[in-house]
């Protein structure tokens, strides 16, 4: 790979990162947000798996920056962007579909159900 590519490969690695810890915040929020509906275990299983995600997009970008030509890098941001996005529409769905009290006057997420949608199709 000649330098200029790799530099511009090694520059294109960071917005995949980003991005993907973007979504992991936001799935964190949601994530305490949801905590009275899910339950301690629940909630801990996910902030463990989003640990466990950050871990992953900080080793990617490591063999990334390192071997900016090695697949592995790639597939591994890749991998963990899509569990971040999965966490997201997760926790959104929850959040978007729960039942509310009579008094709240919050309303409906939008996109509550199309978020929830990819779940409910799941045979188990």
């Amino acid at each position: 790979m000649r330098h200029g590519a790799r530099r511009w490969v090694r520059v294109a690695a960071w917005p995949l990162a980003g991005f993907t810890a973007c979504v992991l915040v936001a799935a964190l929020v949601l994530t305490a947000l949801n905590a009275h509906w899910r339950g301690t275990v629940r909630t801990g299983a996910d902030l463990v798996l989003a640990v466990a995600a950050g871990v992953g997009v900080a080793t990617s970008q490591l063999v990334i920056s390192r071997r900016p030509g090695n697949a592995i890098g790639w597939l591994l941001g890749l991998i963990e962007l899509s569990l971040a996005v999965a966490m997201f529409t997760d926790q959104y769905a929850l959040y978007g579909l729960a039942p509310r009290p009579a008094h709240c006057q919050r309303r409906r997420q939008p996109g509550g159900p199309l978020a929830f949608w990819p779940r409910s199709r799941c045979c188990c």
